[in-house]
């Protein structure tokens, strides 16, 4: 660092080590030394954004990804990651204009469709959130791509395929509770009272809070006829409702009449 003050990757990888709060005085002097090296450069602002999004920067990040874009808008990497800060700070409207533009650049970008799919599935446009999925996971067999495909076949009917897909994601990430609850209310809907047990006490265990685990928990029961135990289960949830997604507030109204 001392021979070559200009090592532009040696400052990068020295904020990288020290961006965990533990030798602030070193981040904040590579920060610096990497900003003064940047002058026209959209590789060292986007190092410089990726070195904010790992300390949760995002004003910053995107201040720096800004530029890129503006300097060289086909910097596909930019686009990705703008799409990641608008999702952190729940800009959906920007992140849907810039999931637009990174999808003009590259339409089989995988980070482009998930996020489109996820778009289109909040409008209850179904079929096209199927089309982006399976787009996406055509790029990369990621876990979290195939969770959500399997969850809206699961929606439509298609348990088949959809047992398939979270099985899949299971096997590369058999611990998450979200992909859990997928599989736990897949064996629900189907009538495997004992598997949706068993999924759904171990999504409780990671996340005890989880609204729509109780919810499946409460539905568990009012399928087994334990009415009372349903009852204390969804009762309170009447009041949580904004945790829970649009279809599943209205199982929720649908089982409170039905227990009461």
């Amino acid at each position: 660092m001392k021979q070559d003050k200009a090592n532009v990757r040696a400052w990068a990888l020295l904020a990288m080590l020290t961006g965990d709060g533990r030798d602030d005085e070193t981040y904040e002097k590579s920060l610096q030394t990497l900003k003064n090296l940047q002058g026209n450069s959209p590789h060292i602002r986007l190092m410089l954004a990726e070195l904010h999004m790992n300390r949760q920067e995002w004003a910053a990040a995107r201040a720096e990804l800004d530029q890129v874009v503006r300097m060289n808008p086909r910097q596909i990497r930019a686009w990705e990651m703008l799409v990641s800060v608008d999702f952190r700070e729940r800009k959906r409207e920007l992140a849907e204009d810039h999931v637009r533009g990174l999808l003009t650049l590259d339409p089989e970008n995988f980070m482009g469709n998930l996020m489109l799919g996820s778009f289109q599935y909040a409008r209850g446009q179904h079929s096209l959130a199927e089309s982006s999925y399976r787009t996406a996971l055509k790029s990369r067999r990621d876990p979290a791509a195939l969770n959500d495909l399997a969850y809206l076949l699961m929606v439509k009917g298609a348990s088949e395929e959809a047992r398939r897909l979270i099985e899949e994601a299971l096997g590369l990430q058999p611990d998450n509770p979200v992909f859990l609850s997928t599989r736990g209310e897949l064996n629900l809907r189907e009538g495997r009272h004992d598997e949706a047990e068993h999924d759904l006490q171990r999504v409780l265990a990671a996340m005890p809070d989880s609204a729509q685990a109780l919810l499946l928990s409460a539905q568990l029961y009012a399928a087994r006829g334990q009415k009372d135990a349903a009852l204390d289960l969804a009762e309170p949830l009447a009041d949580r409702q904004g945790e829970l997604a649009p279809e599943q507030q209205t199982q929720l109204r649908e089982l409170l009449k039905k227990l009461r």
